[in-house]
């Protein structure tokens, strides 16, 4: 317990821009930004996990497209507005009492 309140502390300080269908709405639209094959495939997946709650396969793939030093400062922009809005939807989810977005929390912790 200790842990979750530790992370949605430090996530609580990152500005959020909505929850629910926002992440997913915010990651269709910006799709067009990354046509890349290398790029695309890691935004596909975190766009298809943002569709279906896989919260920490979107979380990874957003990390790791955003520690891309080739993105340019739209896709930057879009890539840490999606992990906001995920991070949005994953606390609501949470605290709704879903176990697979609780579960989430914690393993996100542990990454950090």
């Amino acid at each position: 317990m200790k842990t979750i309140v530790k992370l949605l502390l430090v996530l609580s300080l990152t500005p959020v821009v909505g929850c629910g269908n926002k992440a997913e709405s915010i990651a269709s639209e910006q799709s067009q930004l990354f046509q890349d094959p290398v790029l695309k495939a890691d935004w596909d997946t975190a766009v298809t996990a943002i569709h279906t709650n896989g919260y920490l396969v979107a979380e990874i793939s957003l990390r790791k497209l955003g520690a891309k030093q080739n993105l340019t400062a739209q896709q930057t922009i879009a890539v840490q507005d999606t992990l906001r809005a995920l991070h949005a939807k994953l606390f609501a989810a949470a605290e709704q009492g879903d176990l697979r977005a609780s579960n989430a929390v914690v393993e996100l912790q542990k990454l950090q």
